[in-house]
C-alpha cells in the first residue's frame, strides 16, 4: 500500500523497488468519437479523385501507434497523432461513386496489448458523410431565348437574354 505494507503473495512474492506501482488494464479501448472530412473546396459532403479525405479519432486511452490501423474508402490510410487522438489520410483516386466508408482494424490495441472493444469501427453515415463522385456534370437542352417582343431568337440593346439548360 502506500504506507509501505508488503503483500505476501505465498511462499514466493515480489515487490516492484522504490515506491511504484503496477496497473492492471483489463478495460479494452474504446473509440470515443470519429469525424471525417474532405479537402473538397466546392462541397464538404463530396470527395472527387484527387481530393483529401481525413478521419479524425478519439479513444478512451493510449493507443499502441504500431497497432494503429485505419482504411478510408477501401485505401489504407496514413496515421499520424495518438496517443489518444489520431488523424488518418487518403487521398481519394479511382473507385465508384459511393460513400466513403472507413474502418479502424479490431487489432488496434492499447498499450498493454487489448484489442477494441466491439472488434471493429466502422462509420458509413451520418451528418459527417462524405460521397465520394467521380461522375462529371452533364449539360443539356440548351435555350437561348431573349425578351425581345418581335423575336425571341433576336436581341437588341436593352433586351434580356436568357440561357436555361438540363443538369
Amino acid at each position: 500500500d502506500q504506507s509501505g505494507n508488503l503483500v505476501a503473495l505465498g511462499p514466493v512474492w515480489h515487490a516492484t523497488s522504490g515506491l511504484s506501482y503496477v496497473t492492471i488494464d483489463k478495460t479494452a479501448p474504446t473509440i470515443l468519437a470519429a469525424t471525417i472530412a474532405t479537402s473538397n473546396a466546392y462541397d464538404p459532403t463530396y470527395a472527387k479523385s484527387g481530393d483529401i479525405v481525413t478521419v479524425l479519432f478519439t479513444a478512451s486511452e493510449a493507443l499502441d501507434a504500431a497497432t494503429v490501423a485505419v482504411t478510408i474508402g477501401g485505401s489504407a490510410a496514413t496515421i499520424t497523432g495518438g496517443p489518444v487522438s489520431w488523424i488518418a489520410t487518403v487521398t481519394m483516386s479511382g473507385g465508384t461513386d459511393a460513400v466513403v466508408l472507413f474502418t479502424i482494424a479490431a487489432t488496434t490495441a492499447d498499450l498493454v496489448g487489448q484489442t477494441l472493444a466491439g472488434a471493429v469501427f466502422t462509420a458509413t453515415s451520418g451528418p459527417s458523410s462524405i460521397q465520394y463522385d467521380l461522375t462529371a456534370p452533364t449539360l443539356s437542352n440548351f435555350q437561348l431565348r431573349s425578351n425581345n417582343l418581335y423575336n425571341a431568337a433576336a436581341a437588341k440593346l436593352g433586351d434580356t437574354v436568357t440561357l436555361t439548360f438540363t443538369s
